[in-house]
């Protein structure tokens, strides 16, 4: 049996209205179960975003990170005090593939 991981996803990411932008700023959203002290993929990257899987206040972003990170989209939005805000993915890794599953459509088996 593997050791455990609180990492779900590590998704880069910019807001699509930073598009146009010269150095559009780069998040690093990771969704976990908590606040990792030395976070995974260190790098040249903002202060990382931890997304909690149990904080109420960012269950509408885990739900919408997490499932563009399950179904590969290239992605997602949320809406936050009547804006919307919309995030351009540049990368997916480390999706854990059991909560993955949860967030993407069952597919027929052709036996």
């Amino acid at each position: 049996m593997g050791s455990y991981d609180p990492i779900y996803a590590i998704i880069y990411a910019y807001f699509s209205e930073d598009e146009n932008a010269d150095d559009p700023e780069i998040y690093k959203i990771i969704l976990s179960d908590y606040e990792i002290s030395d976070p995974p993929e260190q790098g040249c990257y903002e202060q990382p975003i931890f997304v909690l899987r149990d904080d109420e206040k960012m269950k509408e972003l885990f739900n919408a990170a997490m499932k563009a990170a399950a179904t590969g989209a290239d992605s997602f939005q949320i809406k936050k005090d009547g804006r919307t805000l919309k995030y351009n993915i540049l990368e997916t890794k480390q999706v854990d593939q059991a909560l993955a599953a949860q967030y993407q459509k069952p597919q027929d088996v052709d036996w």
